[in-house]
């Protein structure tokens, strides 16, 4: 049944002048394929024949010989067929060797693990207090990891005498759980990890110098820092988290300014008025001279500027709160 439509298939490509599209290698395997199905057919075919004459036809009109190559590729099909019946067997061999290697190895697996579920190891109560010696001795410690206490505390108490080492005696008292959570505590955080990280992308930093002060905005983390001299041309940023934006810096500093200016205007008219009063006084005993009045109205102008200037800085402060309220 294989042969006929191999016949059919080789009868369509010859009718449709499909064999300049093969190659010649595929071109040589068809026509030694056609050969060997006359040679093994009892009957004689004039349609296989001529498929066969045709083959030949191309294959020499391409300059092949292909009877030269006929015996070297049976003896090709012939190795292929030992090798590949010869895999086959070592293949049953080798999956018959390996279930019965597989088969223990996965049983002990499965008694271990569930030997380990039962019988797993309750974890061990402290039977020192690591944080109460620390907190006892914290003022010669200071801020070190527990580690290093518990590190001192080994020696100073005299514990390598007994045991082996220092992770044996960490193991026998039970600390190891409070030794790490003291360093979890300690490890960094991812923002401070960011922090550290001075150049994560481009264009991280926006600074701008405010009122003689140099602030600096952090894109990734979202915070505003202040730079602080150290001296010797050392700087230090610090964050300030009160701080939304570089816009609320200088909407801060600018309320700062505003204030110190009203509260130097509201001293000046202090002053004004105590001199006013006390020349008042002294006007009761004098005169009313030509001097007296150019000095009084002297002080009248000065002191109608002085309201002008408070009426716009109290403009200027309900206009400011009104621009709050409105954002």
């Amino acid at each position: 049944m294989q042969n006929e439509e191999f016949v059919e298939l080789v009868k369509s490509s010859i009718s449709e002048n499909g064999l300049n599209k093969i190659p010649g290698d595929d071109l040589i395997k068809i026509y030694k394929q056609a050969k060997s199905i006359e040679a093994s057919s009892n009957i004689p075919d004039d349609e296989l024949t001529k498929v066969i004459n045709t083959l030949l036809e191309e294959i020499n009109k391409r300059g092949l010989s292909p009877d030269s190559k006929l015996q070297d590729n049976n003896f090709k099909i012939i190795d292929s067929n030992e090798d590949s019946s010869f895999k086959q067997n070592e293949a049953i061999r080798m999956s018959k060797w390996i279930y019965i290697i597989a088969i223990p190895i996965i049983v002990m697996s499965i008694v271990l693990i569930i030997n380990k579920s039962f019988y797993s190891e309750v974890p061990k109560e402290p039977t020192l207090d690591l944080l109460g010696y620390y907190n006892k001795y914290k003022d010669f410690y200071g801020d070190i990891p527990l580690e290093d206490v518990a590190k001192d505390a080994f020696t100073r108490g005299e514990y390598y005498k007994m045991y082996p080492n220092f992770e044996a005696w960490v193991k026998d008292t039970g600390i190891a759980s409070v030794i790490q959570e003291d360093k979890d505590r300690r490890s960094p955080s991812l923002s401070d990890k960011f922090k550290e990280f001075k150049i994560p992308f481009p264009f991280r930093f926006d600074e701008e110098s405010i009122d003689g002060y140099l602030f600096r905005f952090d894109r990734l983390t979202r915070t505003v820092e202040f730079r602080r001299s150290l001296g010797d041309n050392k700087y230090q940023w610090e964050p300030k988290p009160y701080y939304r934006n570089l816009q609320h810096v200088r909407d801060h500093r600018a309320r700062i300014y505003r204030d110190r200016q009203i509260r130097a205007i509201e001293n000046q008219t202090s002053a004004i008025e105590e001199q006013r009063e006390a020349m008042d006084e002294t006007n009761k005993i004098r005169h009313n001279s030509h001097d007296d009045y150019m000095r009084q109205s002297k002080e009248r102008q000065l002191q109608d500027n002085v309201e002008d200037i408070k009426n716009i800085l109290e403009a200027e402060r309900r206009d400011r709160r009104s621009r709050e309220m409105n954002r």
